[in-house]
């Protein structure tokens, strides 16, 4: 009888570990099933949204922006973020497809002419000499017969007017104009401007003479040449220089600097506007031309590793320039988002102090901006799937936005949302509340009577309603907006309050600084969260005005770093120039030459 009891025990408890390790696989293929793999490039994606986009897809980040071209070649990539000029040979080379827009931007959305209010004037005016400059390539390559795959409508005087591929004609005859352009297959990022950062810590870079190339270059912003900045750089004791490792900048710094006919050489007039134009005849020239340009205004030969930084790694750059070691960089050529993550330093040593870091654009510049594509390999059921997870995850406050037709209402719409989540924060905390209105009264009677009446006109000038406000009352009255502003933080006439203040009352710590800031990391509006952990100038009206209005405090210094200005008669903005993978061998060849010690 016990026999068979524990036999029968035996076999149950075999049984169950049968299907236990049944289960226990069947649970581990599916954690592990197939994903498509997406890539951007590294630390360029807030990591609370990688979370929620590896909910469907394998993410991968990458260095160099060529691994992520490879993958989409090979189909091992469905999507990601690139940059314009890779974009651009990607739909020449036919790897990427077509966006249905109206996932993200609403009703119309798939008409250029609408979408394109979403952005600033200085990204559509940039995405449409791309389209400019996309067409003039294709008409190149065709009538040098190395494409055959795409039409081309032309006028009287046989220039080019539009393009489109011919397997997709019939497809896309009702998708905006029926014909083909880059920003049909597009989704705008972030854009990124260069300059020079320079560091001005005396106390990590006591050999440099702040004291006299501060007020050099103060207000000189768009207004030098290359070679003007660096040589007051170097006669101020500058030394150790920073430069991107990517071959296209240095090929662009070296046209720049070739001389006052290098507009001869290395641009062309694509629609009426000048593009930069590298070919078989001048990219030894200006490579050549950069090589001398460092030589002439540092005073160092670019293989002097010593002396000259290279790398391709924007992060390592920024932390070079303002690591507190000897030997670090003392300027960078770098990107203005990567400016500004170094001008705020703590955030990457702890034991430097913030805005210790300068930042000058050279009057004759260039702009990159990264965008997401989709792999034409994708069905499209399967690009309308990855395109409604860029909706949900990274372009949320579009989404939330698209039916608001003026920018003042659709920042009010976002500032009803933050401060509504600001109102959860100060709900959890009750002595916050009263601390920070300690500081708030603190700071307010430390305030001079001329600060007072500066404030005051600053209140007018935002249209809060002032009352009876004067100098002897300024103190009390703000303490009443305060308790209004606790109760009702989302009501558009206190937080307008709370706008003026924290922009022009003297004070650290005061007026919830840090909830905001925290804010900025952790919301409802994907843009925000993702512009807190990326830096860079966000490309749409919405996220670029309400960070410039939030997020930095008053601090003109960074918001001057933040801000890309729109070209003008004095100051130029080229576009990276379209590179056909032949030529792009032969100038990675020669730069990599030229460059290396």
């Amino acid at each position: 009888m016990r026999k068979r009891i524990w036999k029968a025990i035996l076999f149950a408890t075999a049984v169950i570990i049968v299907i236990g390790s049944i289960l226990a696989a069947f649970l581990v293929k599916i954690n592990n099933q197939y994903r498509p793999s997406v890539y951007n490039y590294e630390s360029y994606l807030a990591p609370q949204i990688i979370s929620k986009l590896k909910n469907k897809y394998n993410y991968k980040e990458f260095k160099e922006i060529n691994e992520f071209t490879q993958a989409l070649s090979q189909e091992k990539a469905i999507a990601g973020v690139g940059s314009d000029f890779q974009a651009a040979q990607l739909i020449i080379d036919k790897k990427i497809k077509k966006f249905n827009f109206e996932t993200i931007y609403g009703e119309k959305g798939n008409s250029w002419e609408y979408r394109k209010q979403f952005f600033n004037p200085n990204i559509v005016r940039h995405i449409e000499d791309f389209d400019a400059m996309l067409l003039s390539t294709i008409d190149d390559l065709d009538k040098k017969g190395k494409i055959k795959d795409f039409e081309i409508e032309r006028n009287d005087q046989n220039q080019p007017i539009r393009f489109r591929l011919k397997e997709t004609k019939e497809k896309y005859a009702t998708y905006n104009d029926g014909w083909d352009h880059f920003y049909d297959y597009i989704v705008p990022y972030f854009s990124q401007d260069k300059g020079v950062a320079y560091n001005i810590n005396k106390a990590t870079r006591p050999k440099v003479d702040v004291d006299n190339v501060v007020p050099a270059l103060e207000n000189k912003d768009k207004k030098l040449s290359w070679e003007e900045i660096f040589k007051t750089l170097h006669n101020n004791k500058y030394e150790v220089f920073g430069w991107t490792n990517a071959y296209v900048d240095n090929l662009m710094i070296g046209a720049f600097t070739y001389g006052d006919n290098w507009k001869d050489i290395f641009t062309k007039v694509v629609n009426g506007t000048r593009v930069l134009n590298f070919n078989e005849k001048n990219y030894r020239l200006a490579i050549d031309s950069f090589i001398k340009f460092v030589k002439n205004t540092t005073g160092r030969d670019i293989k002097n590793t010593k002396y000259n930084y290279l790398s391709s790694d924007g992060l390592e750059l920024l932390n070079h320039l303002i690591e507190p070691k000897e030997g670090r960089s003392d300027a960078a050529v770098i990107y203005n988002g990567d400016a500004l993550d170094a001008y705020y330093s703590e955030d990457n040593f702890s034991s430097v102090e913030e805005g210790k870091v300068k930042y000058i654009r050279p009057k004759t510049n260039y702009m990159l901006m990264d965008n997401w594509i989709i792999s034409k390999s994708l069905s499209d059921k399967e690009a309308e799937e990855f395109t409604k997870t860029l909706a949900e995850t990274i372009y949320h406050g579009t989404v939330l936005t698209n039916k608001i037709d003026t920018l003042e209402a659709k920042i009010e719409k976002m500032e009803n949302l933050f401060f509504s989540d600001l109102k959860v924060k100060i709900n959890e905390d009750e002595e916050l509340v009263s601390s920070q209105k300690e500081a708030l009264q603190e700071a307010l009677e430390k305030t001079s009577d001329e600060s007072k009446e500066e404030i005051i006109e600053a209140f007018k000038e935002a249209g809060v309603n002032i009352d009876n406000l004067n100098s002897n009352n300024f103190t009390q009255w703000n303490l009443d907006k305060f308790n209004k502003f606790v109760d009702l933080p989302a009501q558009k006439e206190n937080y307008e309050w709370l706008l003026v203040l924290r922009d022009n009352l003297e004070g650290d710590g005061i007026l919830f600084d840090e909830i905001i800031s925290n804010l900025f990391t952790e919301n409802n509006i994907s843009e925000l969260e993702n512009f807190d952990f990326v830096s860079y100038t966000p490309t749409d009206k919405l996220t670029y005005e309400f960070v410039k209005k939030w997020y930095f405090a008053g601090d003109t210094n960074a918001m001057a770093i933040y801000e890309q200005p729109e070209a003008d008669e004095n100051y130029e903005v080229y576009s990276y120039p379209i590179i056909d993978n032949n030529l792009r061998t032969r100038i990675v060849a020669y730069y990599f030459e030229a460059t290396k010690s």
